[in-house]
């Protein structure tokens, strides 16, 4: 029987002797959900809050959010 829940992805966690290692598994886990852009150019949040819901802003940085 197939299984129709997602995996949940692992986010490597950063501690005091692993940071090169942790950035560079960041940067490919931001990039495979297409996200490492904000990481570079940083995000500005919309004052108006109904381009939340206009289909055309499909965010995948949602997924990252607590």
């Amino acid at each position: 029987m197939a299984s129709n829940t997602m995996a949940a992805f692992q986010v490597p966690v950063l501690d005091n002797n692993n940071f090169d290692n942790w950035s560079i598994k960041m940067k490919a886990l931001l990039g495979a959900h297409d996200v490492w852009e904000v990481m570079e150019k940083g995000y500005i949040e919309p004052e108006d809050e109904a381009c939340y819901n206009h289909p055309q802003n499909n965010c995948n940085i949602c997924y990252f959010h607590p």
